[in-house]
């Protein structure tokens, strides 16, 4: 699994690498080139690049190729399509229901139908090659399940089941990864000192690019792992509530009685920002999840050292992957692709904050809730050391 990322990371330091003047055919619709001749790079569009082809080549045995080939990479905003149309019909359910989603959100309904013939095709496609392979096929994620068996009647998965599976696997395997990765970015060119700070910790752990992969050299990077979780927090790749069924015999939250077949279920973005969990909520502080770091307000005027209290609050609050048995399955996964993304991209290179882009009014990343995080930025200038 690791390798199949290494590759797909590299391509990507590869092209935020290039020189401007080898550059400009990789300038995309929403970046540009200032008079200086620098260009300003929006992250979103080459992490979310990246994650899909990492996906791709983990589930269906081959890269969507997007960092290196345009041809395919309406399928990053098809995506998101489809989980806005899946999230409006299940906030209001005589849309699906009655067929009115057709007439109402035509075009979102559209373009979830050619993500889903998308998905089947290379779901159909794989199946056929792995029919062809036989006992040679790759095991790839498609792999298993191609040959997952009901241990009570010995069938396998319909076809579609495994669509379904595919448009599962699309949505839930890249986007919100990259979404992570995006977020750690954003607040870290907002906040230098902090980006200082973490190029500091990576730089002096590793001599060189190919020794960042996963392993004791990479869990010690205490600062890089508060980054990615503060910013986590702040912003979260699925934000808005996953709603659970009180069960028969309901259920008692908070005081509040709920009858079975009640729905209910908090937002990850209301708790992570709770002063009740979280001292200074709306600050960007990773110190706050180090045992003995100092942490300070924007100010200055105040400053505390964190306590392990403090961390078991902040911990048992924290939610990004949810919880519990229905939590995000690829966390571990995920987290590893983050972490050597982000390690690579601080020891290679020197980022900047170029303009305001995907900040909202009150300088927090701006999400737009479509179940997953539809984002735009940050707009950086991205300059390659020229020391490694």
């Amino acid at each position: 699994m690791e390798d199949v990322m290494l590759i797909h990371i590299r391509q990507l330091c590869a092209v935020l690498g290039e020189e401007p003047r080898y550059a400009s055919d990789t300038i995309l619709p929403n970046e540009y080139k200032t008079e200086k001749g620098q260009i300003v790079r929006n992250m979103s569009n080459w992490l979310g690049f990246m994650t899909y082809d990492v996906l791709g080549e983990l589930c269906f045995g081959k890269s969507f190729n997007l960092l290196i080939d345009g041809a395919r990479r309406d399928m990053v905003h098809l995506v998101d399509r489809a989980a806005y149309r899946h999230y409006v019909c299940g906030l209001w359910m005589p849309l699906d229901r009655w067929g009115l989603d057709k007439i109402f959100i035509r075009k979102l309904t559209m373009d979830r139908w050619n993500f889903i013939m998308k998905s089947r095709a290379e779901a159909t496609e794989r199946a056929k090659e792995r029919v062809e392979a036989g006992h040679e096929a790759k095991k790839d994620f498609f792999y298993y399940l191609l040959n997952a068996k009901d241990p009570e009647t010995g069938e396998g998965l319909s076809m579609k089941e495994l669509w379904g599976e595919a448009n599962v696997l699309m949505v839930a395997g890249s986007d919100t990864t990259s979404t992570s990765i995006v977020a750690t970015l954003f607040y870290l060119v907002r906040h230098p000192e902090v980006m200082s700070k973490l190029k500091r910790e990576v730089r002096s752990s590793f001599t060189e690019v190919e020794q960042i992969v996963s392993g004791p050299g990479l869990n010690d990077l205490t600062y890089l792992k508060a980054c990615i979780d503060e910013a986590m927090r702040l912003s979260p790749a699925v934000p808005g509530s996953i709603p659970r069924e009180a069960m028969e015999g309901g259920a008692e939250v908070d005081g509040v009685f709920l009858p079975a077949g009640s729905e209910c279920g908090t937002p990850a973005f209301s708790i992570h920002r709770s002063p009740d969990y979280y001292r200074e909520p709306l600050s960007y502080m990773p110190e706050r999840w180090i045992e003995g770091a100092t942490c300070q307000t924007q100010s200055g005027q105040q400053s505390w050292k964190t306590t392990k209290n403090e961390i078991e609050v902040a911990r048992n609050a924290f939610c990004p992957f949810s919880i519990g048995p229905r939590g995000c399955i690829g966390k571990s996964m995920a987290l590893m692709e983050m972490r050597i993304t982000l390690a690579r991209l601080m020891f290679l290179f020197d980022i900047e904050l170029a303009d305001r882009t995907g900040e909202d009014t009150d300088g927090f990343l701006k999400l737009t809730d479509h179940f997953v995080s539809a984002k735009t930025g940050p707009n950086v200038f991205i300059r390659r050391r020229q020391d490694v």
